[in-house]
């Protein structure tokens, strides 16, 4: 039930490719002279062999050029529409299918149960910018489509929980048989160094041991593009945090605070010098707040599965793609 701070991690990618078709979708419907809100949805349903068809000077216009080669917001829009347009696609019908049900049931989320909701998600970083710049980092959202994401997720949680009661004492006997889940972490203030070679990894620790700043060598020498310039800082994380290289992680915990491991060997045949700026103990979850999120997860663990739920839901409001080329 433990929820790590990067726990969006794994839909990166697929989070990024959508925002940039929903931007490239919106200017050409912008430039077309359509509406603000006549953007993603009509145009993600022309395909995406058709995609320039009926738009004009918006689809002849020039976005890069190579050598002489010249690509046209046509074939962008084009490329992203065949691509990633089914994705799209389904995650639109997903919404709506959504929204009618949480309408039909009279079921709702408002701006404080999202605020609420981001609060509990940010715990782990330092502050709130520092989550909305991972957030941006890692997945390549904004606030607004964070917020928006959140919302969903919310109300199809209602949705799936709405005739589920988990009563005190069930709540009570999952805290007391998993004790483990709501101890006080330890938390580590990492940084880094990432090497391609043990060659390269011993000449920064060769730097470091005639006292050049950790940092600078960092900016200097580091391959982790996401942290060098940051001086290698990769922030505060816990000490079993799945996303940090085990061998680095092992490497820190033997570290008093200030001090940097010697090289070790990472996957790929690169080589990471960690330093531990500093240590400290997680603050401690409201007790409330735990009680409410243990009985939130122990319904969602007897409703049906979420997945399940929104293909009903989409059948139940009568969902078509029309367009084969938007099948998944």
């Amino acid at each position: 039930m433990v929820t790590t701070k990067r726990l969006w991690a794994f839909v990166a990618l697929e989070a990024l490719v959508i925002a940039a078709l929903i931007a490239v979708l919106a200017v050409r419907g912008g430039e077309k002279g359509g509406s603000a809100g006549a953007g993603p949805a009509p145009a993600a349903s022309n395909g995406g062999g058709n995609a320039a068809e009926g738009s004009g000077g918006a689809a002849a216009k020039t976005v890069a050029r190579i050598d002489g080669h010249t690509f046209t917001m046509g074939e962008l829009q084009g490329e992203l529409s065949k691509r990633y347009g089914a994705t799209l696609l389904n995650q639109l019908l997903d919404r709506q299918a959504i929204m009618l049900e949480g309408k039909a049931l009279g079921i709702g989320v408002s701006p404080e149960d999202i605020d609420k909701e981001l609060k509990r998600m940010q715990q782990g970083y330092e502050n709130e910018a520092q989550f909305y710049d991972s957030m941006k980092k890692q997945l390549g959202m904004t606030r607004d489509q964070i917020r928006e994401d959140t919302l969903y997720k919310l109300l199809l949680e209602r949705i799936a929980t709405r005739n589920v009661k988990i009563g005190d004492d069930e709540v009570d006997a999952y805290i007391r048989e998993h004790p483990e889940e709501f101890e006080r972490n330890v938390e580590l203030h990492l940084a880094q160094i990432i090497s391609a070679s043990k060659e390269l990894a011993d000449k920064a620790y060769a730097e470091l041991a005639k006292g050049a700043d950790f940092a600078v060598v960092a900016r200097d020498r580091s391959l982790d593009e996401a942290t060098a310039s940051g001086g290698g800082d990769l922030g505060w994380v816990e000490e079993d945090d799945p996303f940090v290289p085990a061998p680095l992680m092992k490497a820190a915990q033997t570290l008093k605070p200030g001090t940097y491991s010697r090289p070790v060997a990472l996957d790929g045949g690169r080589y990471g010098i960690v330093q531990l700026m500093e240590r400290r103990q997680k603050k401690s979850a409201d007790p409330q707040a735990i009680r409410e999120q243990v009985r939130k997860q122990l319904a969602l663990s007897a409703a049906p599965p979420l997945q399940d739920l929104v293909k009903q839901l989409r059948d139940k409001y009568h969902a078509d793609i029309i367009d084969p080329a938007f099948n998944m």
